[in-house]
């Protein structure tokens, strides 16, 4: 159920990025810009992996039910990634704006299979 809340928090972004991605391109410059809105976004992702854990538990295993542990951690690797500014640098300049629909997309995809293994565990 973790994975399908998740996917549904997540599909109006990916939407946003395959329809729209003028605006994306400029609210990932804008947020590339401030300190502030890292650390935002730092915390909200940690916070979300710590959600994760604490409502599925930490057990690494290739199966279905493992699937939502390994999420957590990437969720707050990610988390981590976003304190460095070298590092959003650079996923900006792989993120122009005629790549972000096909970032969108691929999204879009990978959220359907979060739904998919979330339906088998």
């Amino acid at each position: 159920m973790s994975l399908t809340l998740f996917a549904i928090l997540l599909t109006p972004f990916a939407l946003k990025m395959v329809l729209d991605p003028a605006s994306i391109n400029k609210m990932i410059k804008e947020w590339t810009a401030s300190t502030c809105m890292q650390v935002i976004c730092s915390a909200m992702l940690l916070g979300l992996s710590t959600l994760i854990f604490l409502s599925n538990g930490i057990n690494f295993t290739l199966t279905p039910a493992g699937t939502t542990s390994w999420l957590g951690l990437v969720i707050a690797l990610k988390g981590i990634a976003c304190l460095f500014p070298q590092i959003i640098k650079l996923q900006s300049k792989i993120l122009t704006e005629s790549r972000i629909p096909i970032f969108g997309f691929s999204a879009l995809v990978f959220l359907l299979l979060l739904v998919y293994i979330d339906t088998l565990a």
